[in-house]
């Protein structure tokens, strides 16, 4: 009796490949300075591994959950994996630079020179979806493996995992996750929260006194672990600005960009890999168009990744329709997915239910679509080149008479 098929391991959403957990997390700077020259030659004397083979088909991309190094190693080294993400350019160049920056100093301690002082601690802006997580996780990696973490790993907490639902409650919470985060990362999700107002406008004293909590400790540890500090780009700048020491504690802000729509096509392509799926030439040219309609009329605060995996699995529920109505469907049949399968963007125009997109959280404005640039290497429209006027309302509520080509 043949054995049944091994189950597909889980796939990293930004890198595509199986999902490479990252060694355990966790700093001590004792630890690190005397050991850093032997640190610093065993990541030199590294085996040298050769660039994976370039693949048509995309990655995946979301924030999920560090895994075991696959069994072939080729994320054993925390900076590959790094650069093995799609997109995210500048994202990559900086945390280089903390890599420099960490290497130089080793340089300095084997030479007897005192170290230069820098902060660990980030700030990672921007929307959902971006990666902010897993980029964390390897961070952490990279501290430990550069001896700036005793372990690397990560901790992540929000505001509920640190502030307490009586007065006497928050500092203990606080202290708990420092604690456990000792030797590696405290990744706090969503951090602005903390910093937000009462509906009456006044200020939440169990969020400040956490702010207030988080500030002292990350002074009082600051040798021992590395705080990132994550949420949308605006609302993180009102968290920095709720405790006077705060903004100087945080030596580096990383600004976290939306893919491109040819990014979130690559990653719809490795979403369709990790699940063994194969989308037509025509199918993929779809979910490109689609991609950048969804990029051209984006709220405030796009899925990104998100969005994508919401497209892979309603382009997979019209597969498996369609597919179920087939009397005997064929292996082709199981694993090909066809341009019919896409979902339209009407699909995706509100998510509030009111059909018209005009109030509430929406993914998908048309408004703003038509009023919003194509972005680069899109592809163009294409239509019989009549010009039609169409009168929109802008978001201030005024009317005004648009040219556009059907």
């Amino acid at each position: 009796m043949p054995e049944p098929a091994a189950s597909p391991k889980p796939f990293d959403p930004f890198s595509g490949k199986p999902d490479t957990s990252l060694p355990p997390p966790v700093i001590n700077i004792d630890m690190a300075l005397s050991n850093a020259k032997q640190r610093k030659e065993s990541l030199a004397e590294a085996p040298a591994e050769a660039p994976p083979p370039e693949e048509e088909e995309a990655q995946p991309q979301e924030e999920i959950s560090a895994s075991p190094p696959d069994e072939e190693g080729k994320s054993s080294i925390p900076s590959r994996k790094l650069d093995a993400l799609i997109g995210l350019e500048n994202v990559k160049a900086r945390v280089r630079q903390l890599i420099d920056q960490a290497v130089f100093n080793a340089a300095r301690i084997r030479e007897g020179l005192p170290p230069i002082t820098t902060s660990y601690h980030l700030v990672f802006t921007g929307n959902p979806g971006t990666g902010k997580t897993t980029v964390a996780r390897i961070v952490g990696a990279i501290y430990e493996r550069l001896g700036l973490l005793e372990k690397g790993h990560v901790v992540e907490v929000d505001r509920s995992g640190l502030v307490g639902q009586y007065l006497g409650q928050t500092g203990p919470k606080v202290t708990a996750a420092f604690d456990k985060a000792m030797g590696g990362v405290l990744f706090i999700d969503e951090a602005y929260s903390l910093a937000a107002r009462r509906s009456d406008g006044a200020a939440d004293v169990f969020g400040q006194d956490a702010i207030n909590t988080i500030v002292k400790l990350m002074e009082d540890r600051r040798s021992h672990l590395a705080v990132i500090a994550a949420g949308y780009t605006e609302e993180m700048d009102d968290f920095l600005e709720a405790n006077p020491g705060l903004r100087s504690r945080f030596g580096t802000i990383i600004e976290f960009e939306d893919y491109s729509p040819e990014d979130l096509t690559r990653i719809f392509a490795g979403f369709c890999q990790a699940n063994k799926v194969e989308a037509t030439p025509e199918a993929k040219d779809k979910v490109l168009l689609l991609m950048t309609r969804l990029w051209a009329g984006k709220g405030k605060h796009f899925g990104n990744a998100r969005e994508t995996r919401n497209v892979f699995e309603a382009s997979l529920a019209n597969m498996a329709s369609r597919v179920s109505r087939m009397d005997n469907p064929g292996g082709d049949d199981l694993k090909t997915i066809l341009p019919e399968d896409i979902p339209e963007i009407s699909v995706f125009r509100r998510k509030n239910g009111s059909g018209d997109g005009s109030s509430g959280s929406s993914l998908y404005d048309e408004r703003k679509e038509v009023l919003s640039p194509t972005p680069k290497g899109a592809p163009r429209r294409k239509g019989p080149g009549v010009t039609r006027e169409k009168t929109i309302t802008t978001y201030n509520g005024r009317q005004r008479n648009s040219q556009r080509t059907a």
